[in-house]
């Protein structure tokens, strides 16, 4: 029997193509640069930051303790313990999700879990919340006025 020869042409010739094209490096190589050198730019002539919210003074706060899990339930206290807010699994929405939010940002800065927040309503209308253990503020306005409204019913108790 001939010893037969199953590999190909293609297969024995050297690879010749670029897994990514030269073209597509040099346009992100540019975009890097171009992004790099208007940053550099704006640092160093001092250009004011224009995505910053307004500074405001605060109108009212409230320091809550948020508790919650996974099921979407959460329960809000105020720091004398009193209950503002119990709402069972599946209901507790955007409190329940600002707990996660809170909640990671601890364990990244490895402090406890269980400490308080300070929930913030500025004169402009600004509501905020202020972790003290991380020192990390949340701009509540931005994830829509109905989830700052969450927050801003808390303030009424």
């Amino acid at each position: 029997m001939a010893k037969t020869d199953f590999h190909t042409e293609a297969e024995n010739k050297p690879y010749d193509r670029e897994l990514i094209p030269r073209r597509m490096m040099t346009g992100v190589l540019i975009l890097v640069c171009t992004v790099l050198l208007l940053v550099s730019y704006a640092r160093l002539t001092d250009r004011p930051l224009v995505g910053v919210p307004p500074v405001s003074p605060v109108a009212q706060s409230l320091e809550i303790y948020l508790q919650s899990d996974t099921s979407g339930s959460v329960l809000v206290r105020d720091s004398q313990g009193n209950v503002l807010v119990d709402r069972g699994p599946n209901e507790g929405g955007f409190l329940s999700t600002m707990w996660r939010v809170v909640t990671r940002e601890r364990q990244v800065h490895r402090v406890p879990l269980d400490g308080s927040v300070i929930v913030r309503k500025h004169e402009n209308g600004r509501m905020t919340m202020f972790d003290p253990s991380t020192n990390e503020t949340l701009e509540l306005n931005g994830f829509g006025i109905d989830n700052a409204r969450a927050f801003e019913k808390l303030l009424i108790y």
